[in-house]
């Protein structure tokens, strides 16, 4: 079985990008995921607009495309996260490890304990 990988695209547009701090929060996001050692399975973008920029700013998460520039941004698995701020990019990390239990800190046994969509 292959290992499913995931991406974090962070907006970069003039409200987001600009008014909103989202640099900020893609520097946070590189941080964390070096630190817990998953720069290799969650690979973190930074995406021109999501059309969203009064709810800013936006993270989308989803699987990792084979070949990114074939698919759209959004599509079955991708979340929008509005209005993320530094206390929540733990958290939208925890939520990609509760997804997938090859990423799970402890394996299935920490998928399994979470609620009916958690995560997702």
């Amino acid at each position: 079985m292959a290992t499913k990988a995931y991406q974090v695209l962070v907006c970069k547009g003039p409200e987001c990008g600009g008014k909103r701090f989202a640099g900020d929060i893609a520097a946070l996001f590189q941080k964390q995921l070096k630190a817990r050692g998953l720069e290799g399975r969650i690979r973190l973008d930074r995406y021109c607009c999501f059309g969203r920029c009064q709810s800013g700013p936006n993270v989308l998460t989803r699987e990792a495309p084979d070949q990114p520039e074939l698919y759209a941004v959004t599509g079955p698995g991708s979340k929008m996260h509005p209005g993320v701020g530094p206390a929540d990019v733990a958290r939208i990390i925890d939520a990609l490890l509760a997804q997938d239990e090859d990423l799970a800190p402890d394996g299935p046994a920490v998928a399994a304990a979470l609620p009916a969509g958690a995560g997702r």
